[in-house]
């Protein structure tokens, strides 16, 4: 299952930010296409550009998830792990 650099799930229709791989340059915001399960998870994005919107490829281990693609927010990252107060005192 494709995941983003924060480990939560990525489905067609999520919006991505992402920086493409046949784009020079910053990233973009865009709504995934299609995702392939494989060894590198990779998948296509659509982002909009002048004159209309344009389809790169992407891997998602470098994509943040955005938005859901019904509307809900993606989960909250979960914080790094704090070291337990008996151990910092010992």
């Amino acid at each position: 299952m494709p995941h983003d650099k924060h480990g939560r799930l990525i489905e067609a229709g999520d919006f991505i930010k992402v920086n493409p791989l046949n784009q020079a340059g910053g990233k973009v915001i865009g709504r995934v296409v299609n995702v392939v399960e494989s060894q590198a998870c990779t998948g296509r994005v659509a982002f909009p550009v002048m004159g209309g919107q344009e389809l790169d490829y992407f891997y998602a281990s470098d994509a943040e998830l955005v938005l859901k693609h019904d509307g809900a927010e993606p989960e909250a990252i979960a914080p790094a792990e704090a070291p337990p107060q008996e151990a910092a005192q010992a």
